[in-house]
This record gives structure tokens, C-alpha cells and sequence, in this order.
């Protein structure tokens, strides 16, 4: 009785983990100013992606027999690799040789997948919040008439991608100062500010994975069923003898 009660115990928590995690958004935090910075995380965890962290390199790492070690490395697991990569290819072409499934059947099973994959992407979109945190643009050029053609340009996009933006997706309203577009004449290079934040609940998104994985599961137990189509392409087929014996057993019956 104890050990039923344990295992209802890790059940429950493993159920109200999965809950909480559900309930957390999927973020993702773009950062332009003086370099491109991408985070990403869930809920209050955030992991700088970009840039990279720089990788420390130690003088004691390259001495001539650590280097001699790791070319011999380097040479086996290219060897492996070449090996696998072979091993696969003819994997492959046995696979092939093997494989009589119909084009059709194969093209409809594609379509049926981008149709999903578009309508689900579609509705994602819909779900994901933005928050503007800042978006200032300083528009500049080399003279007077290319800064004023950047900065047109700049104004047009600016304004396009946030109408499109809050048509696809959920854009919150932008505090007074936070968007901006200006013009200097006396720089050289155009300067950025963007602070964007992109967030998703994971409710939304394993609710998609769930319905992609029924969607595969109905495929797959499609393919073992037979085509109705097909099997009934026969009775279109203009075969003398069969109708003629067809009519004989028609009026065998009847009489």
C-alpha cells in the first residue's frame, strides 16, 4: 500500500511539473545596438545565445604531442565518418530498391503535412506576444540625399513590419518614446536601438506537437489500409472477357 501511494506521490508531481511547465512562456530576447545580441529561456531564465562565449586557448594545449594526439583523433573519426557515411549510402540504396510505395499516395501525405504545418504556424503566430522595449533608429548616409533616402526607407519598413506584426501576432501598445526614427546629416553610419522581447506559452506550443503526432499516427494507420480508389480502378478497365463473365454469372444467378 505504501509503495501505491509513492508511486501516486511521483505521478501527481510529475503531473504538476508538466502544469507549471505549460503555464511558463518560451522567450526570445533580440538586442541591437552596438552588437546583435539573442536570448532565449523560460520564464525568468534567459541564456545569451549570441554572441558566443569566447573560447579560452591555453599555450599547454598545443605542445607537440597534445597536437600529435589530436591529428591522429582528427584522422580516425574522419575515417569512421567516410565509413558510416558509405555504410549509409548503401543502406540507402538497398532501402530504395525496396520501397514500391505510390506516388500519390506519397504526394497527398505531403500536402496533407504542409497544409497542417501552414495552418499551425498560422495559429502560433497569433499566440506569440511582442513587446517593444525600444526601437530607436538614427538615419544617416555618406551626403544629405542618401541619408533622406535612408531614412524613407527606413520609415516605410519600420511602419510595415509593425502592421504586420500586430496583424499576425499580438503586439503590445508601445509606451510614448519607446519607437522613434530620426535623421542625422552629419554621421556617416545609421545607428540602432531595438529592444524586443517575443514570448509564447509552451501550453500552445505542446498542444500543436499533440496534434501533429495525431495527424502522424492517422498516416501511418492509413498506409496499411487499402486504397479504395485504386481497388476500385479495375471495374473502369475495359476487359471484354471479364464482362462477359460477369454478365454469365448476372444471369446464372437470375435464372
Amino acid at each position: 500500500m505504501i509503495a501505491l501511494y509513492i508511486i501516486l506521490g511521483i505521478l501527481a508531481f510529475i503531473l504538476l511539473l508538466l502544469c507549471l511547465i505549460c503555464c511558463l512562456c518560451a522567450k526570445a530576447r533580440i538586442i541591437l545596438k552596438d552588437q546583435f545580441t539573442l536570448k532565449v529561456g523560460a520564464g525568468p531564465v534567459m541564456i545569451t545565445v549570441v554572441p558566443g562565449k569566447e573560447e579560452k586557448i591555453k599555450a599547454s594545449d598545443y605542445t607537440y604531442k597534445k597536437h600529435k594526439k589530436r591529428l591522429e583523433k582528427e584522422k580516425k573519426k574522419a575515417e569512421l565518418k567516410a565509413k558510416k557515411e558509405e555504410e549509409k549510402k548503401l543502406k540507402k540504396k538497398a532501402e530504395n530498391a525496396k520501397e514500391e510505395e505510390k506516388t500519390g499516395s506519397k504526394l497527398s501525405s505531403i500536402m496533407d503535412l504542409v497544409k497542417f504545418g501552414l495552418g499551425e504556424l498560422g495559429t502560433l503566430a497569433k499566440k506569440v506576444r511582442i513587446k517593444v522595449n525600444a526601437l530607436h533608429v538614427t538615419a544617416s548616409g555618406d551626403d544629405a540625399a542618401k541619408t533622406a533616402q535612408n531614412y524613407g526607407i527606413l520609415s516605410a519598413l519600420m511602419s510595415t513590419s509593425l502592421e504586420f506584426l500586430s496583424s499576425t501576432s499580438t503586439l503590445k501598445d508601445p509606451k510614448d518614446g519607446t519607437i522613434s526614427l530620426s535623421a542625422d546629416f552629419l554621421g556617416e553610419k545609421t545607428r540602432y536601438d531595438v529592444d524586443i522581447i517575443f514570448s509564447l506559452r509552451i501550453f500552445h506550443v505542446v498542444m500543436t506537437g499533440l496534434r501533429a503526432l495525431k495527424m502522424f499516427i492517422k498516416q501511418k494507420a492509413s498506409k496499411g489500409k487499402p486504397d479504395k480508389n485504386t481497388d476500385n480502378l479495375k471495374y473502369h478497365i475495359f476487359d471484354p472477357e471479364e464482362k462477359t463473365k460477369r454478365v454469365k454469372g448476372r444471369n446464372k444467378k437470375a435464372g
